[in-house]
């Protein structure tokens, strides 16, 4: 016998007297007639499983922060022997580490505890209670705290050298490009983003953090999907392509970014029918790659390693932090907004005039120009001197140990 709230109950509620005078004679014959019958399955579907759908990519949505780490690799491009070969190497397997883990651990939650009684305040110390494993708890205590301090570096340790490069390009102040002479590390900006960032943590909510760096980072894997494809079509080392392969080109990617945003709303709809919008969208989505590959030629095409099945991945990276984006509240959206207006005001005020004055003393004098105090050539000299010593250690570090083939 069901309980009023299964998954068959709920196919089964807008039943007609028919199928309940056959219950009555023939048992429950009727219920997989009924479920089968094709109103009655999508009924199930829109009012059973979206519901349950729907709290998986909200919640995804909301953790999508997690994923930033693996993308910290990137960074270390100029302290790494063979750039080419251990990025991907890096940032795909860190990434496949990171999602099999998050799937397992979810599973295993799941397992232990019954949805409804999972602890959203800690949800696996709490399950190891649940489950009669009180000790467990403190591992999982003392493994969170590994894991909060590990984050903090390696978002230091990224964030740092971001901060480093564009201070280079005077986009940022050129006093956070200093690297200090003993340690070769860019300490001005470990520094001044470590202070900021603590500042912002102690003071703001972890909810409201989560969805600033959330909609922050699918925002920018958004825009990364895009300038690829641009780049890749648009931007070749030669001639530019006339303005005709660029409209056409802009115009699939136009396709795409409507196509995706559109089956977003449909889906926010929750309609019964919202399933037929749904697939009219991805349909359309599908098209404009599809069209996208066979109409434009790539001008700029990778001489070692490119993103695999291009254009199809970058397209379905959009369509999939555009969806995600649709899943995040109001108040992120308007902290979102309020923060990229600030910055675009620095960049038009502070960013696009220094840039064009280091450019012009570039030209004047023939050298670059990375700071703006009395010791430039000094500070360049010691930034060259820190790439150069952190290669040539981690040679001999490689050197002096056996090597195993990946």
């Amino acid at each position: 016998m069901h309980s009023p709230s299964s998954p068959l109950r709920c196919a089964l509620a807008p039943a007609g007297g028919t199928c309940r005078l056959l219950t009555q004679q023939r048992g429950d014959s009727c219920a997989p007639i009924r479920l089968l019958s094709a109103a009655h399955f999508f009924h199930y579907m829109a009012s059973c499983v979206l519901p349950q759908v729907r709290g998986v990519f909200n919640g995804a949505a909301l953790v999508f922060f997690s994923y930033i780490g693996f993308d910290s690799v990137v960074c270390s491009a100029e302290e790494v022997q063979n750039p080419s070969r251990d990025l991907p190497l890096g940032i795909l397997g860190a990434l496949g580490v990171v999602t099999a883990c998050y799937m397992l651990m979810a599973a295993v939650l799941v397992m232990m505890v019954p949805l409804a009684a999972i602890d959203t305040g800690a949800a696996f110390a709490a399950a190891f209670v649940y489950v009669y494993m009180d000790w467990a708890r403190y591992i999982v205590a003392l493994g969170a705290l590994m894991g909060i301090l590990t984050t903090t570096l390696v978002g230091m340790y990224a964030t740092s050298r971001l901060l480093a490069a564009v201070g280079r390009q005077h986009v940022l102040p050129p006093l956070l490009a200093r690297v200090h002479p003993r340690l070769a590390t860019p300490y001005v900006s470990t520094i001044a983003q470590g202070v900021a960032v603590a500042v912002i943590a102690l003071f703001t909510d972890f909810a409201d953090l989560a969805e600033m760096v959330s909609i922050s980072t699918l925002f920018a894997f958004w825009m990364v999907a895009l300038a690829l494809m641009w780049h890749r079509y648009c931007q070749p080392q030669g001639p530019v392509p006339p303005l005709k392969h660029r409209a056409l080109v802009g115009s699939h990617m136009g396709f795409i970014v409507a196509a995706s945003l559109a089956f977003t709303i449909v889906y926010q709809l929750q309609a019964a029918s919202a399933w037929v919008g749904m697939v009219i969208c991805a349909t359309v989505a599908i098209a404009a790659a599809v069209s996208l590959q066979l109409s434009c030629k790539q001008r700029n095409a990778p001489m070692l390693y490119g993103v695999p099945l291009f254009p199809y991945v970058p397209a379905l990276s959009v369509a999939v932090n555009t969806f995600l984006l649709g899943q995040l509240q109001k108040p992120a959206y308007e902290r979102f907004g309020i923060w990229t207006a600030v910055i675009t005001l620095f960049y038009i005020l502070y960013s696009m005039p220094a840039a064009s004055y280091r450019e012009e003393r570039r030209k004047l004098s023939g050298s670059v120009v990375t700071a703006s105090t009395t010791d430039d050539g000094q500070q360049l000299a010691l930034q060259d001197r820190a790439a150069a010593l952190s290669r040539s250690q981690l040679h001999e570090h490689n050197s002096a140990e056996p090597r195993t083939l990946l």
